[in-house]
């Protein structure tokens, strides 16, 4: 059974919190978390982009239900790769969906 969405690796920026206490240089150091998921691409709009990496089948063997779901700010996605197989089924091929600099 095949699952119709893409398959994409995304980079994206996480917000990172501390608890304890910096001083000045510690706090001059501190910067957002640089994050990579990997899965399909369910959706993506301004707002949102959601990626999957689990479904399950119904009897007819389309896709029911998803699982593993990562939803990412829009805002925060740096790219977007799909990665396609080529005809020897075994390499793939990257196509950048969304970069942004």
């Amino acid at each position: 059974m095949e699952v119709p969405y893409p398959k994409v690796e995304v980079r994206w920026i996480d917000t990172i919190s501390h608890s304890e206490w910096h001083d000045k240089e510690q706090m001059s150091k501190l910067k957002p978390s640089d994050c990579k998921n990997r899965g399909y691409l369910f959706s993506k709009n301004k707002k949102t982009t959601i990626l999957f990496a689990s479904v399950t089948f119904d009897d007819k063997g389309e896709v029911d239900n998803y699982g593993d779901i990562t939803v990412i700010p829009t805002p925060n996605v740096i790219e977007i790769i799909e990665d396609k197989k080529n005809g020897s089924g075994n390499r793939h091929n990257k196509k950048h969906i969304l970069k942004h600099k």
